[in-house]
Order: structure tokens, then sequence, then C-alpha cells
């Protein structure tokens, strides 16, 4: 089995627990290093959790349903909700939508009709 070193050469030597090593990479900051074990076993929770929401997608209805409920009942937290919703809108989405309806106006070809 052919594994990686730092240079990116494949060598053939190492052993299998060696070669996983230098498979499972991480990019910091420009370089590559090997994830430590807590990052992979948090890498593999994460991955874990995604397939749990997509096959339980009525579960996790109920769960965001049940969450609002009580978001609603904290009338304090729900405005900081909201208040975040609004400049979320008009910080990112409201600018984003007139950029791209302005380059499709750009798009469009202009003709002069006499």
């Amino acid at each position: 089995m052919q594994s990686l070193d730092e240079n990116n050469i494949g060598v053939t030597d190492k052993s299998d627990s060696e070669n996983l090593e230098f498979k499972l990479k991480m990019v910091d900051g420009g370089g590559t290093r090997p994830l430590s074990s807590a990052e992979k076993m948090y890498k593999r929770h994460l991955t874990n959790v995604k397939k749990y929401q997509h096959k339980n997608p009525e579960k996790m209805k109920e769960k965001a349903k049940r969450y609002m409920q009580k978001l609603k009942m904290d009338t304090v937290k729900y405005e900081v909700f909201l208040e975040k919703r609004r400049n979320y809108y008009l910080n990112v989405v409201k600018p984003k939508k007139q950029k791209l309806l302005e380059e499709a106006h750009e798009a469009l070809p202009t003709t002069l009709v006499i």
C-alpha cells in the first residue's frame, strides 16, 4: 500500500498505521499536519451526526419546532434572534440580491431601437 511522505511523494515501505496517519491530513494555515486522535474522533462524530440528521428528518423537524417554541417563550432571546435575522437580511441577502440583479441587467444586450 502506498503512502505519502512530507513532500507528497509515494512511499511503499510504511506500515498501514503510519499510512493512515499520513493520509489523514488537515489544512492548517497553508501547510498540512496529521490529525490528532481527538480531531479524528471529532470529525467522525460530525459525520455521524450529519448521517443521523439526514436519516431522521421527522425528528429533526420536531426538534426545531420545540426549539422555536422555547425561544419564543423567552422574549429577550427571541428579540435578539429577530434582530440578528433582520441584520443578516439587510447586510447579506439584500446586497447579494441587488448585485445579482445589477449583473444580470449589465449582461442584457443593449440595442438601440429607432
